[in-house]
Protein backbone atom coordinates (compact mmCIF):
# COMPACT_ATOMS: atom_id res chain seq x y z
CA UNK A 1 0.00 0.00 0.00
CA UNK A 2 1.27 3.36 -0.64
CA UNK A 3 2.65 4.96 2.17
CA UNK A 4 0.92 7.81 2.67
CA UNK A 5 -1.78 6.42 1.68
CA UNK A 6 -1.27 4.33 5.02
CA UNK A 7 -0.38 7.37 7.12
CA UNK A 8 -4.13 8.68 5.84
CA UNK A 9 -6.14 6.24 7.09
CA UNK A 10 -3.81 5.37 10.66
CA UNK A 11 -4.80 9.35 11.15
CA UNK A 12 -8.69 8.52 10.95
CA UNK A 13 -8.76 5.80 12.63
CA UNK A 14 -7.13 7.72 15.55
CA UNK A 15 -9.26 10.56 15.46
CA UNK A 16 -12.25 8.55 15.12
CA UNK A 17 -11.92 6.37 17.99
CA UNK A 18 -10.66 9.41 20.23
CA UNK A 19 -14.31 10.94 19.33
CA UNK A 20 -12.96 14.46 18.55
CA UNK A 21 -14.07 15.54 15.48
CA UNK A 22 -16.41 14.81 12.58
CA UNK A 23 -16.80 13.92 9.12
CA UNK A 24 -16.36 17.13 7.92
CA UNK A 25 -13.65 18.46 10.18
CA UNK A 26 -11.64 14.75 9.58
CA UNK A 27 -12.11 15.83 5.32
CA UNK A 28 -10.69 19.69 6.24
CA UNK A 29 -7.44 17.86 8.33
CA UNK A 30 -6.42 15.49 5.42
CA UNK A 31 -4.06 17.58 3.34
CA UNK A 32 -4.46 17.91 -0.54
CA UNK A 33 -1.84 16.08 -2.62
CA UNK A 34 -0.14 19.10 -4.81
CA UNK A 35 1.01 18.28 -8.30
CA UNK A 36 3.62 20.56 -9.41
CA UNK A 37 4.04 19.05 -12.83
CA UNK A 38 0.99 18.68 -15.15
CA UNK A 39 0.97 16.56 -17.93
CA UNK A 40 -0.16 17.44 -21.32
CA UNK A 41 -0.41 14.28 -23.15
CA UNK A 42 -2.94 12.45 -20.82
CA UNK A 43 -4.39 9.66 -21.89
CA UNK A 44 -6.85 8.33 -19.14
CA UNK A 45 -6.82 4.60 -19.99
CA UNK A 46 -7.15 4.94 -23.77
CA UNK A 47 -5.67 3.14 -26.07
CA UNK A 48 -1.99 4.49 -27.27
CA UNK A 49 -0.72 2.97 -30.46
CA UNK A 50 3.31 3.09 -30.45
CA UNK A 51 3.75 1.51 -34.01
CA UNK A 52 4.50 3.65 -36.57
CA UNK A 53 1.31 4.22 -38.24
CA UNK A 54 3.00 3.70 -41.95
CA UNK A 55 4.97 0.41 -40.61
CA UNK A 56 1.24 -0.58 -39.43
CA UNK A 57 -0.32 0.20 -42.98
CA UNK A 58 2.07 -1.79 -44.59
CA UNK A 59 1.79 -4.93 -41.83
CA UNK A 60 -1.73 -4.86 -42.39
CA UNK A 61 -1.73 -4.86 -46.72
CA UNK A 62 -2.38 -8.46 -47.72
CA UNK A 63 -2.81 -7.84 -51.65
CA UNK A 64 0.78 -8.60 -53.20
CA UNK A 65 0.71 -6.40 -55.43
CA UNK A 66 -0.32 -3.38 -52.86
CA UNK A 67 2.78 -5.12 -51.15
CA UNK A 68 4.92 -4.37 -54.14
CA UNK A 69 3.94 -1.02 -54.73
CA UNK A 70 4.21 0.51 -50.98
CA UNK A 71 8.09 -1.14 -50.76
CA UNK A 72 8.27 0.21 -54.22
CA UNK A 73 7.47 3.68 -52.42
CA UNK A 74 8.60 3.51 -49.34
CA UNK A 75 11.94 1.73 -48.84
CA UNK A 76 14.51 4.07 -47.30
CA UNK A 77 12.08 5.83 -45.24
CA UNK A 78 12.44 5.34 -41.76
CA UNK A 79 9.73 3.65 -40.17
CA UNK A 80 11.30 1.77 -37.02
CA UNK A 81 10.83 3.51 -34.24
CA UNK A 82 8.22 3.07 -31.68
CA UNK A 83 5.18 6.30 -32.52
CA UNK A 84 4.20 8.13 -29.49
CA UNK A 85 4.74 10.90 -27.11
CA UNK A 86 4.65 11.41 -23.35
CA UNK A 87 4.74 14.79 -22.66
CA UNK A 88 3.68 17.96 -19.94
CA UNK A 89 3.96 21.73 -19.34
CA UNK A 90 7.39 22.68 -17.93
CA UNK A 91 7.26 24.31 -14.86
CA UNK A 92 10.82 26.07 -14.34
CA UNK A 93 12.41 23.06 -13.77
CA UNK A 94 15.86 22.08 -15.97
CA UNK A 95 15.41 18.71 -15.28
CA UNK A 96 12.50 15.79 -14.76
CA UNK A 97 12.45 12.17 -14.46
CA UNK A 98 10.09 9.94 -16.46
CA UNK A 99 8.64 6.81 -14.86
CA UNK A 100 7.01 4.20 -16.82
CA UNK A 101 5.66 1.03 -15.58
CA UNK A 102 3.19 -1.88 -15.68
CA UNK A 103 1.89 -1.47 -12.33
CA UNK A 104 0.60 0.85 -10.16
CA UNK A 105 3.11 1.08 -7.51
CA UNK A 106 5.54 1.89 -10.14
CA UNK A 107 7.80 -1.34 -9.16
CA UNK A 108 10.52 -2.04 -11.53
CA UNK A 109 9.68 1.21 -13.48
CA UNK A 110 11.34 2.03 -16.73
CA UNK A 111 12.76 5.81 -16.02
CA UNK A 112 14.55 8.40 -18.27
CA UNK A 113 15.91 11.55 -17.15
CA UNK A 114 15.73 14.62 -19.63
CA UNK A 115 15.66 18.73 -19.84
CA UNK A 116 12.58 18.24 -22.00
CA UNK A 117 9.25 18.36 -22.29
CA UNK A 118 8.53 15.63 -24.50
CA UNK A 119 9.99 12.21 -24.41
CA UNK A 120 9.68 8.65 -26.21
CA UNK A 121 10.69 5.73 -24.55
CA UNK A 122 11.02 3.07 -27.39
CA UNK A 123 10.97 0.07 -24.81
CA UNK A 124 6.92 -0.45 -24.52
CA UNK A 125 5.43 -3.88 -25.14
CA UNK A 126 2.25 -3.86 -27.12
CA UNK A 127 -0.85 -5.02 -25.34
CA UNK A 128 0.52 -4.09 -21.76
CA UNK A 129 -1.29 -1.70 -19.96
CA UNK A 130 1.27 1.51 -18.46
CA UNK A 131 1.29 3.45 -15.91
CA UNK A 132 3.09 7.25 -16.13
CA UNK A 133 4.18 10.05 -14.17
CA UNK A 134 6.74 13.00 -14.27
CA UNK A 135 8.96 14.41 -11.05
CA UNK A 136 10.74 17.17 -11.20
CA UNK A 137 14.19 18.58 -9.83
CA UNK A 138 12.70 19.84 -6.50
CA UNK A 139 10.54 16.46 -5.91
CA UNK A 140 7.49 17.33 -7.08
CA UNK A 141 5.44 14.72 -8.98
CA UNK A 142 2.54 14.81 -11.91
CA UNK A 143 -1.02 12.68 -11.23
CA UNK A 144 -0.64 9.60 -12.55
CA UNK A 145 -2.23 8.86 -15.81
CA UNK A 146 -2.47 5.49 -17.88
CA UNK A 147 -2.90 4.01 -21.54
CA UNK A 148 -2.80 0.56 -23.30
CA UNK A 149 -0.44 -0.04 -26.06
CA UNK A 150 -2.51 -1.34 -28.64
CA UNK A 151 -1.10 -4.61 -29.90
CA UNK A 152 0.55 -5.24 -32.64
CA UNK A 153 2.08 -7.96 -34.81
CA UNK A 154 5.55 -6.79 -33.71
CA UNK A 155 7.60 -5.00 -31.52
CA UNK A 156 9.92 -2.17 -32.74
CA UNK A 157 12.67 -1.86 -29.78
CA UNK A 158 14.49 1.79 -29.93
CA UNK A 159 18.32 0.93 -29.01
CA UNK A 160 20.84 3.76 -28.55
CA UNK A 161 23.56 2.79 -30.93
CA UNK A 162 22.40 0.03 -32.26
CA UNK A 163 19.16 -0.25 -35.19
CA UNK A 164 17.14 -2.44 -36.62
CA UNK A 165 16.40 -4.23 -33.58
CA UNK A 166 12.69 -5.66 -33.02
CA UNK A 167 11.33 -8.37 -30.68
CA UNK A 168 10.69 -11.87 -32.27
CA UNK A 169 7.38 -12.05 -30.16
CA UNK A 170 3.93 -10.93 -31.18
CA UNK A 171 3.27 -13.28 -34.30
CA UNK A 172 0.80 -15.63 -34.26
CA UNK A 173 1.08 -19.47 -35.40
CA UNK A 174 -0.98 -21.66 -36.92
CA UNK A 175 -1.57 -23.87 -33.90
CA UNK A 176 -3.50 -20.19 -32.53
CA UNK A 177 -0.59 -19.58 -30.07
CA UNK A 178 1.17 -16.43 -30.05
CA UNK A 179 5.39 -16.30 -29.88
CA UNK A 180 6.10 -15.08 -26.95
CA UNK A 181 7.48 -11.43 -26.37
CA UNK A 182 10.58 -10.82 -24.43
CA UNK A 183 12.43 -13.99 -24.96
CA UNK A 184 14.23 -13.25 -28.86
CA UNK A 185 15.83 -10.46 -30.54
CA UNK A 186 17.02 -9.98 -33.74
CA UNK A 187 19.02 -6.67 -34.63
CA UNK A 188 22.02 -5.20 -36.13
CA UNK A 189 25.53 -5.08 -34.80
CA UNK A 190 26.65 -3.88 -31.70
CA UNK A 191 30.48 -3.11 -32.30
CA UNK A 192 32.24 -0.85 -34.51
CA UNK A 193 32.93 -2.68 -37.52
CA UNK A 194 32.17 -0.33 -40.09
CA UNK A 195 33.26 3.05 -41.24
CA UNK A 196 31.38 5.84 -39.29
CA UNK A 197 29.46 3.76 -37.22
CA UNK A 198 29.45 3.57 -33.81
CA UNK A 199 29.21 1.03 -31.07
CA UNK A 200 25.88 1.04 -29.04
CA UNK A 201 25.97 4.08 -26.23
CA UNK A 202 26.59 3.40 -23.09
CA UNK A 203 22.39 4.12 -22.20
CA UNK A 204 21.90 1.85 -25.11
CA UNK A 205 23.59 -1.44 -23.12
CA UNK A 206 21.96 -0.14 -20.29
CA UNK A 207 18.98 -0.89 -22.16
CA UNK A 208 19.45 -4.35 -22.97
CA UNK A 209 20.74 -5.39 -19.96
CA UNK A 210 18.64 -3.73 -17.23
CA UNK A 211 15.39 -3.74 -19.36
CA UNK A 212 15.34 -6.60 -22.08
CA UNK A 213 17.96 -8.48 -19.73
CA UNK A 214 19.79 -9.92 -22.85
CA UNK A 215 21.75 -12.86 -20.91
CA UNK A 216 23.11 -14.49 -24.55
CA UNK A 217 24.48 -13.03 -27.45
CA UNK A 218 24.64 -14.40 -30.70
CA UNK A 219 27.04 -13.31 -33.49
CA UNK A 220 26.58 -15.08 -36.73
CA UNK A 221 29.68 -13.18 -38.45
CA UNK A 222 32.53 -14.63 -39.10
CA UNK A 223 36.15 -13.46 -38.05
CA UNK A 224 36.69 -10.95 -41.28
CA UNK A 225 33.89 -8.81 -40.64
CA UNK A 226 33.61 -8.74 -36.86
CA UNK A 227 36.18 -6.16 -36.55
CA UNK A 228 37.74 -8.00 -33.70
CA UNK A 229 34.80 -8.66 -31.35
CA UNK A 230 35.54 -11.45 -28.92
CA UNK A 231 33.15 -10.87 -25.85
CA UNK A 232 29.78 -9.62 -25.92
CA UNK A 233 29.64 -5.59 -26.02
CA UNK A 234 26.93 -5.84 -23.06
CA UNK A 235 29.76 -6.98 -20.99
CA UNK A 236 31.57 -10.09 -19.68
CA UNK A 237 28.96 -11.61 -17.45
CA UNK A 238 26.30 -11.78 -21.08
CA UNK A 239 27.37 -14.72 -22.88
CA UNK A 240 29.05 -14.74 -26.51
CA UNK A 241 28.65 -16.88 -28.95
CA UNK A 242 29.95 -16.95 -32.31
CA UNK A 243 27.88 -18.74 -34.91
CA UNK A 244 29.16 -17.57 -38.52
CA UNK A 245 26.53 -18.84 -41.29
CA UNK A 246 25.70 -18.24 -44.75
CA UNK A 247 22.09 -16.63 -45.78
CA UNK A 248 19.16 -17.48 -47.57
CA UNK A 249 20.16 -21.00 -49.43
CA UNK A 250 23.55 -21.13 -49.35
CA UNK A 251 22.47 -23.15 -45.97
CA UNK A 252 20.41 -25.60 -48.06
CA UNK A 253 22.32 -28.54 -49.55
CA UNK A 254 20.16 -28.65 -52.77
CA UNK A 255 21.03 -25.07 -53.36
CA UNK A 256 22.10 -24.19 -56.57
CA UNK A 257 23.58 -20.62 -58.37
CA UNK A 258 26.39 -19.52 -60.64
CA UNK A 259 29.35 -18.10 -58.53
CA UNK A 260 27.47 -18.99 -55.12
CA UNK A 261 27.86 -22.47 -53.40
CA UNK A 262 25.52 -24.42 -50.25
CA UNK A 263 27.80 -23.53 -47.35
CA UNK A 264 28.07 -26.83 -45.61
CA UNK A 265 30.45 -24.79 -42.53
CA UNK A 266 26.73 -23.68 -41.54
CA UNK A 267 25.74 -26.74 -40.18
CA UNK A 268 27.84 -26.54 -36.92
CA UNK A 269 26.89 -23.03 -36.37
CA UNK A 270 23.29 -24.03 -36.86
CA UNK A 271 23.80 -26.49 -34.67
CA UNK A 272 24.92 -24.43 -31.78
CA UNK A 273 22.39 -21.67 -32.16
CA UNK A 274 19.74 -24.38 -31.94
CA UNK A 275 21.23 -25.95 -29.04
CA UNK A 276 21.60 -22.65 -27.27
CA UNK A 277 18.14 -21.74 -28.63
CA UNK A 278 16.55 -25.11 -26.41
CA UNK A 279 18.25 -23.78 -23.00
CA UNK A 280 16.08 -21.43 -21.39
CA UNK A 281 19.17 -20.75 -18.84
CA UNK A 282 20.16 -18.37 -22.12
CA UNK A 283 17.20 -16.48 -22.37
CA UNK A 284 16.34 -13.42 -23.21
CA UNK A 285 18.97 -13.78 -26.33
CA UNK A 286 19.99 -10.84 -28.86
CA UNK A 287 21.32 -12.25 -32.29
CA UNK A 288 22.90 -10.17 -34.85
CA UNK A 289 25.46 -10.09 -38.04
CA UNK A 290 26.20 -6.16 -39.44
CA UNK A 291 22.65 -5.02 -40.39
CA UNK A 292 20.74 -7.30 -39.01
CA UNK A 293 18.87 -8.06 -42.36
CA UNK A 294 20.43 -11.51 -44.39
CA UNK A 295 22.04 -13.97 -41.95
CA UNK A 296 19.85 -12.66 -39.22
CA UNK A 297 16.80 -12.84 -41.39
CA UNK A 298 18.04 -16.48 -42.44
CA UNK A 299 17.66 -17.26 -38.29
CA UNK A 300 14.39 -15.53 -38.10
CA UNK A 301 13.16 -17.68 -41.14
CA UNK A 302 14.11 -20.98 -39.54
CA UNK A 303 13.24 -20.23 -35.56
CA UNK A 304 9.70 -18.30 -36.34
CA UNK A 305 8.86 -20.50 -39.14
CA UNK A 306 9.37 -23.79 -36.90
CA UNK A 307 7.31 -22.39 -34.32
CA UNK A 308 4.63 -21.99 -37.18
CA UNK A 309 4.49 -18.28 -37.71
CA UNK A 310 3.10 -18.30 -41.34
CA UNK A 311 5.49 -17.61 -44.74
CA UNK A 312 3.66 -14.73 -45.51
CA UNK A 313 4.46 -13.32 -41.28
CA UNK A 314 7.46 -14.38 -41.90
CA UNK A 315 8.00 -12.50 -45.12
CA UNK A 316 6.70 -9.15 -43.35
CA UNK A 317 8.74 -9.01 -41.08
CA UNK A 318 11.83 -9.80 -43.17
CA UNK A 319 11.07 -7.14 -45.49
CA UNK A 320 10.78 -3.93 -42.28
CA UNK A 321 14.25 -3.85 -42.71
CA UNK A 322 13.65 -1.72 -45.73
CA UNK A 323 12.38 0.94 -43.38
CA UNK A 324 15.39 0.98 -41.58
CA UNK A 325 18.96 2.67 -42.07
CA UNK A 326 20.05 -0.57 -43.59
CA UNK A 327 18.55 -0.41 -47.10
CA UNK A 328 15.47 -2.39 -48.78
CA UNK A 329 15.30 -6.17 -48.08
CA UNK A 330 12.04 -7.81 -50.32
CA UNK A 331 11.20 -10.90 -51.05
CA UNK A 332 12.39 -10.64 -54.97
CA UNK A 333 12.67 -7.98 -57.16
CA UNK A 334 9.75 -5.65 -58.23
CA UNK A 335 8.75 -5.34 -61.58
CA UNK A 336 5.63 -3.28 -62.71
CA UNK A 337 4.08 -3.33 -59.10
CA UNK A 338 4.55 -7.38 -59.09
CA UNK A 339 7.37 -9.83 -57.30
CA UNK A 340 9.01 -11.91 -59.73
CA UNK A 341 8.47 -15.41 -59.64
CA UNK A 342 12.31 -16.48 -58.71
CA UNK A 343 12.58 -15.60 -55.40
CA UNK A 344 15.49 -13.14 -55.81
CA UNK A 345 15.61 -9.78 -55.05
CA UNK A 346 19.78 -9.11 -55.24
CA UNK A 347 22.51 -11.27 -56.54
CA UNK A 348 25.33 -9.22 -57.46
CA UNK A 349 28.69 -8.29 -56.31
CA UNK A 350 27.18 -6.29 -53.90
CA UNK A 351 24.67 -8.91 -52.12
CA UNK A 352 22.70 -11.96 -52.25
CA UNK A 353 19.11 -11.58 -51.31
CA UNK A 354 17.05 -14.50 -51.99
CA UNK A 355 14.47 -14.68 -49.75
CA UNK A 356 11.75 -16.19 -51.40
CA UNK A 357 13.91 -18.73 -53.40
CA UNK A 358 15.06 -20.16 -49.80
CA UNK A 359 11.45 -20.65 -48.68
CA UNK A 360 11.04 -22.43 -52.39
CA UNK A 361 13.55 -24.51 -51.90
CA UNK A 362 12.71 -25.40 -48.28
CA UNK A 363 9.40 -25.99 -49.46
CA UNK A 364 10.75 -28.20 -52.43
CA UNK A 365 13.02 -30.42 -50.59
CA UNK A 366 11.69 -30.79 -46.95
CA UNK A 367 8.21 -30.10 -47.03
CA UNK A 368 6.02 -33.10 -45.37
CA UNK A 369 2.88 -34.94 -46.23
CA UNK A 370 1.01 -32.17 -44.08
CA UNK A 371 2.74 -29.27 -46.42
CA UNK A 372 2.82 -26.97 -43.75
CA UNK A 373 6.24 -24.56 -43.50
CA UNK A 374 6.64 -25.55 -40.32
CA UNK A 375 7.09 -29.31 -40.68
CA UNK A 376 9.81 -28.72 -43.92
CA UNK A 377 11.72 -26.79 -41.37
CA UNK A 378 11.36 -28.82 -38.61
CA UNK A 379 12.36 -31.86 -40.91
CA UNK A 380 15.21 -29.57 -42.94
CA UNK A 381 16.71 -29.19 -39.39
CA UNK A 382 16.84 -32.57 -38.25
CA UNK A 383 18.06 -34.36 -41.63
CA UNK A 384 20.54 -31.42 -42.61
CA UNK A 385 21.34 -30.06 -39.01
CA UNK A 386 21.19 -32.54 -36.67
CA UNK A 387 19.40 -31.06 -34.14
CA UNK A 388 17.12 -33.27 -32.45
CA UNK A 389 13.20 -33.60 -32.08
CA UNK A 390 13.69 -32.52 -28.37
CA UNK A 391 15.74 -29.92 -28.90
CA UNK A 392 13.28 -28.40 -31.04
CA UNK A 393 10.20 -29.55 -28.33
CA UNK A 394 12.16 -27.58 -25.86
CA UNK A 395 11.79 -24.25 -28.37
CA UNK A 396 8.51 -24.75 -28.64
CA UNK A 397 7.91 -24.84 -24.90
CA UNK A 398 10.24 -21.96 -24.28
CA UNK A 399 8.85 -19.82 -26.93
CA UNK A 400 5.18 -20.13 -27.20
CA UNK A 401 2.64 -19.30 -25.29
CA UNK A 402 0.64 -22.11 -23.03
Amino acid sequence: MNIKKLCYIIFAIAVLVCGCTDGKDLQDKIPDVEYTVELESVYDGSELDILNKNLRRYLELTDESEQAEFLSLYSGFRFDGQAYSLSWKSNGSKKYTVFIADNENFENALTAITTLTKLTVGLLVPGTKYYWKVADENGGESKVDTFTAVNAPCRIVTIEGAYNIRDMGGWKTESGKTVKYGLVYRGGRLNKSAPNVPAISESGIASMRDVLGIKTEIDLRNGLDNDGQSISMLGSDVSYLTAPVSQYGMIIPEFSHAGRNYDKSSVLSLQKIFAGLSDKSNYPIYYHCNLGADRTGTIAFLLNGLLGVSYEDLTRDFEITSFSNYGKRWRSAIEDNEFTENGIMQDDAENFVAWGEMYNLIMKNYAMPNKTLSAAIENYLITVIGCTSEQLQFIKNIMLED
